[in-house]
């Protein structure tokens, strides 16, 4: 059953919790720290970073930037690598926004996204979380492709599961009070299982502009694990959609599509 998923009262100025995760992505974070902190909208932003114990000097970039910017950025203490799981989950559970965005330390935001999802909001009080489409870069910063194709501005669980993964999770804002959809996760998991947790409380809204740059081929990604692991985390993403109280015919129409090219993402 969709739950109804109440807006912040109309009257105050909601906060956004800017979640970003990073490991040893030296040449990229700047880059993703600027783009959130010059996000301009109708909110209060708080960034909040957790850098698992880089090795490359990340952590020095992270640090001269923050000082740079007195009170817009805390940096989450890390004495143990954590995993890019545990990592997210760490950095949810310190969110204090309304609402909560997602941002890999590689990849950085389009002026104005921000502004363009919380207005998608006003108009869709049913979404409980929207997406927004990519463009694709390399390691050189070249342009490659763009993330997805065109999708329904508003969509269900169905029809995330027809398809291969095609929501950029650099893009994602969410309703901070179903953050549990992803702390709650025991273990390693992908993004897609967010998706799909996300799907199974309402509606998911989607923005077709590209609003994100992803990084595609970067080492440090945890997209770059091996194919028959994320085989393996996409399946338990589909079977964790059962325990969410989603149709068993919804899986039964996917498996079908479980081919090499359902696990990537385009």
């Amino acid at each position: 059953m969709t739950e109804t998923i109440k807006p912040p009262p109309s009257q105050l100025r909601p906060k956004v919790s800017v979640c970003i995760a990073t490991y040893n992505q030296r040449s990229f974070i700047s880059d993703c720290l600027m783009s959130a902190l010059m996000q301009t909208c109708e909110a209060d932003l708080e960034i909040l970073v957790g850098d698992d114990c880089s090795t490359d000097g990340s952590r020095d970039v992270i640090r001269a930037i923050s000082d740079r910017y007195p009170g817009r950025i805390t940096i989450l203490p890390r004495t143990t690598n954590l995993g890019p799981s545990k990592n997210y989950q760490n950095i949810i559970s310190h969110a204090t926004g309304d609402y909560i965005a997602h941002l890999d330390g590689d990849d950085y935001w389009a002026p104005g996204k921000l502004a363009v999802q919380l207005e998608f909001f006003k108009r869709n009080p049913d979404c409980v979380a929207v997406y927004t489409n990519a463009c694709v870069i390399n390691r050189e910063g070249e342009l490659i492709a763009t993330f997805s194709g065109k999708h329904p501005e508003q969509f269900d669980t169905s029809y995330l599961m027809r398809g291969h993964n095609f929501l950029n999770h650099s893009s994602m804002l969410y309703r901070a009070e179903l953050r549990d959809t992803l702390t709650s996760i025991d273990g390693e998991f992908i993004d897609y299982r967010i998706h799909i947790r996300l799907s199974c409380r309402g509606d998911l809204g989607f923005i077709n502009q590209n609003l994100v740059v992803y990084r595609a081929g970067i080492p440090a990604s945890t997209s770059n694990g091996s194919l028959e692991r994320i085989r393996e985390l996409y399946w338990e993403s589909l079977c964790d959609s059962v325990a969410s109280h989603v149709a068993s015919k919804s899986i039964v129409a996917a498996k079908p599509a479980l081919s090499a090219e359902y696990f990537m993402s385009p």
